[in-house]
C-alpha cells in the first residue's frame, strides 16, 4: 500500500515511513509468535486435563474420542510441533532483522526506502 501511494503521488504522513511500518510489523509479529507459542504449549496440557478428568475427550460429537491410551501419542506430536514452531519463529525474526538492517543501510525494504532515515542522514 505504501508503494502504491508513492506511485500515485498521494500525500503520506510521517507515520507511513517504511522504518516505522517495519517496526510496527515486527512488533505485531512478535506478539503473534508469543501467542502462537503459548497456545502450542497450552493445548496438550488442556487436552490431557480433559482426558484425565472425563476419561475421554472429543473435539466435536463426530470426532474420535481421545482416551488415556492416546496421551503418549499426544506428547509425541507435541514434541514434533514445538521445535518446528520455535524454528519458524526464529526464521521470522531473522527475516525482520535482515529487513531492518537493509533499511538502516540505506537500501530498500519490503515497504520501500525510508525518507525519515534519509532526512536524518542529511542533518
Amino acid at each position: 500500500a505504501y508503494r502504491l501511494t508513492q506511485w500515485l503521488g498521494w500525500q503520506t504522513s510521517a507515520l507511513d515511513d517504511p522504518l516505522l511500518l517495519l517496526q510496527y510489523t515486527a512488533r505485531l509479529g512478535a506478539q503473534y509468535m508469543l501467542a502462537d507459542l503459548i497456545a502450542t504449549v497450552a493445548t496438550p496440557f488442556v487436552t490431557m486435563m480433559f482426558i484425565y478428568f472425563y476419561g475421554r475427550y472429543r473435539v466435536h460429537p463426530g470426532a474420535l474420542a481421545l482416551t488415556t491410551a492416546d496421551v503418549p501419542a499426544l506428547w509425541r506430536s507435541f514434541a514434533v510441533v514445538l521445535p518446528a514452531k520455535l524454528l519458524t519463529n526464529r526464521l521470522g525474526l531473522l527475516l525482520f532483522n535482515a529487513q531492518i538492517r537493509s533499511l538502516l543501510a540505506g537500501k530498500s525494504s519490503i515497504y520501500g526506502k525510508s525518507r525519515l532515515l534519509a532526512e536524518l542522514r542529511k542533518r
